[in-house]
């Protein structure tokens, strides 16, 4: 007997299934598609349990007659086209026929649809791809459908569906992308019969943004382009360099008024904010690609989601200009240029004069230091300035108290290496001695001083050595708040800050609060739609730790498939590395000779002190031979 046999035709329906519905929001997309097709102007989405007990969308479009509401479950059946060559032709969404197909396979289905012209509608029940029931329906004009137990009869699909929080986020995301691609219709979505969004159509798709976008002072600016052979056109809108989020989810593609994927045109897109954003920083976009048919291909992935374009260097060209054209009528020319950004911003971005490509520079290891490599002849500063002298003797601090009570930066019990936060700029401590930037230090180790005061530079007896401040004591405060941060105290504040945040997002980082716990910020649910701030770190009681939720949100947002154990070890890692950049000097920041000493020093006892946590360089040395054949000195 052989080992080749046929699987029965339900059981090959369950498997093929899966190109088409791996999640929940994966048959929505199919529905509204549908929906959209249908001509509706008006669509209602119900929600239970993120769509794995119920899917229901109900909607006003031309409906279906009693022959079609059967046939349209039916493999391969559909109205689109007649032979394979019509593919190119086909401007509407679903066409292959497979989806209801796929989707009966895996649930429970109700459909109930009238057309205009029929006295009365249909119902139709499926069960497992089989019908089990026919009858007439006395619904109004157009079709609703519901899709309940999905997975219900696969335990082995059912149990990698995600937690309720992803699979909603994946949902919301979906709709949305439909309220952006067609503002012209009303969306209303519903999750265990609570509205979560009501969307009234527009003809302004400005207007649909600030509907989804709640952020009342973001600014948005028309985009428009088209390719030099007219085959691609772009349109949209997007947001100006001064509103901007911590996650992607902003960024939304169509192509032919399909949303899609591609990681290439969301390149493009940000490449036009290019030294206008902060690093790490994301605009909302809503961009529209018209492009010929039959240069691009929508069917290279199962679901649709992704596409392939003949030439699609020119599609990104277009994109990348439209947003810098949009950009540069609103922006100046002096804040569009990265300096200038940095000084508002402060940017840790590193200038360009020190890291020409004609220069060669390499690693300097620390370990070439003496254990004290300043502790040279007396330093001329007769008074130690106050952010270095002083300790944190009191952990009950209002945030918003006087300048006079911030200037305290050490940490009491941490006595068994220098504290790292003792370097503090001078805009926020006062030094009333006289500086002198030639300070000597050992033989072979003298800080010159200072540059662009942003970088640290040192005679080393091999060349110049220098070391970028910021990223040096970044890296120090890092490994405090990885080693230490059982030891490290916080201030308990008198009148906690408090951030707005919408539901969704505080219900994602309300899973996560013990990870802030341990980190030292306490925070807490205070009514509806707003986190108290209730303590801090000692290090972090200037810095907005609103910011720093945020941040959070957009991290949680971006690692929705890892597990639970490895999204907590990635949190803690990228909260403490965000904790000690925001508590760190900053390029820009002025400091002296006693300062510069102190940050060298901690960051020669600090492990992993060649980077910083985001993997930039501390230190770099430029070699004096490299120096001298740059101005020919060399024989």
């Amino acid at each position: 007997m052989g080992k080749i046999h046929r699987l029965a035709p339900h059981e090959a329906e369950k498997i093929a299934a899966g190109e088409v519905v791996e999640r929940p929001a994966n048959i929505l997309k199919e529905l509204l598609e549908n929906s959209v097709d249908a001509g509706a102007t008006k669509i209602t989405i119900h929600i239970e349990d993120a769509g794995k007990q119920l899917l229901r969308v109900v909607d006003n479009g031309c409906g279906m007659s009693r022959e079609d509401a059967q046939l349209c479950f039916e493999r391969h059946a559909t109205s689109k086209i007649k032979e394979i060559d019509q593919l190119e032709q086909v401007t509407t969404y679903g066409f292959r026929g497979e989806a209801l197909s796929s989707v009966a396979a895996v649930s429970k289905v109700i459909l109930h649809t009238k057309q205009a012209n029929d006295e009365e509608g249909i119902s139709v029940a499926i069960n497992q791809n089989k019908i089990t029931d026919v009858t007439p329906s006395s619904c109004p004009t157009g079709t609703d459908i519901q899709v309940a137990d999905l997975f219900g009869s696969i335990p082995a699909r059912k149990k990698f569906l995600k937690k309720r929080e992803t699979e909603w986020r994946h949902i919301a995301q979906l709709v949305h992308a439909f309220c952006l691609s067609h503002p012209y219709i009303h969306f209303k979505l519903l999750s265990e019969s609570k509205e979560q969004l009501n969307c009234a159509p527009t003809t302004e798709l400005a207007n649909r943004c600030a509907q989804l976008w709640s952020d009342s002072e973001c600014e948005w600016l028309s985009i428009e382009g088209t390719s030099p052979d007219k085959n691609v056109h772009v349109s949209g809108t997007i947001s100006s360099h001064q509103s901007y989020r911590y996650d992607r989810n902003g960024i939304f593609l169509f192509v032919n008024g399909r949303w899609v994927s591609n990681f290439k045109l969301a390149r493009a897109l940000l490449n036009g904010y290019q030294n206008i954003l902060p690093q790490g920083r994301y605009p909302n976009a809503v961009v529209s690609i018209t492009i010929d048919s039959t240069l691009v291909d929508v069917n290279v992935h199962p679901r649709k989601e992704k596409v392939a374009f003949l030439h699609p260097r020119i599609t990104e060209q277009v994109i990348t200009q439209s947003v810098r054209t949009a950009l540069e009528e609103r922006v100046s020319k002096q804040i569009a240029r990265p300096v200038a950004f940095r000084s508002s911003e402060k940017s840790l971005a590193m200038p360009s004069a020190v890291t020409q490509k004609s220069s060669t520079f390499v690693p300097f290891d620390f370990n070439e230091l003496p254990t004290d490599p300043f502790a040279g002849k007396p330093q001329t500063n007769t008074s130690t300035p106050s952010a270095i002298a002083q300790d944190a003797t009191s952990c009950h601090v209002h945030a918003n108290s006087s300048p006079a009570l911030h200037r305290s930066e050490g940490i009491d019990g941490l006595s068994s290496a220098p504290m790292p936060h003792t370097i503090a700029a001078t805009t926020q401590t006062e030094v009333s001695t006289t500086e002198t930037n030639a300070e000597v230090v050992p033989h072979k180790h003298r800080i010159i001083g200072q540059y662009h005061h942003t970088y640290i530079l040192i005679d080393h007896d091999d060349g110049l050595l220098i070391v970028d401040q910021h990223a040096a004591h970044e890296r120090v405060l890092y490994e405090l708040f990885a080693n230490r941060f059982q030891e490290i105290p916080t201030i308990k504040l008198l009148f906690p800050q408090t951030v707005p945040l919408n539901q969704d997002d505080i219900d994602m980082l309300s899973e996560h609060l013990e990870i802030f716990a341990q980190n030292g910020i306490e925070i807490e649910q205070r009514g509806s739609g707003q986190l108290s701030i209730e303590a801090t770190p000692v290090h972090l009681k200037d810095v907005s730790i609103g910011e720093l939720l945020k941040e959070a949100i957009g991290w949680l947002k971006e690692e929705t498939d890892l597990d639970r154990e490895a999204l907590t070890k990635k949190m803690h890692e990228k909260l403490r590395a965000q904790m000690a950049c925001k508590a760190a000097v900053k390029a820009g920041d002025h400091l002296s000779t006693a300062q510069m000493q102190q940050l060298l020093r901690d960051l020669n006892a600090t492990p992993n002190r060649d980077h910083c946590p985001h993997g930039r360089p501390t230190s770099w040395l430029l070699k004096l031979n490299e120096i001298e054949r740059k101005i020919r000195r060399q024989q």
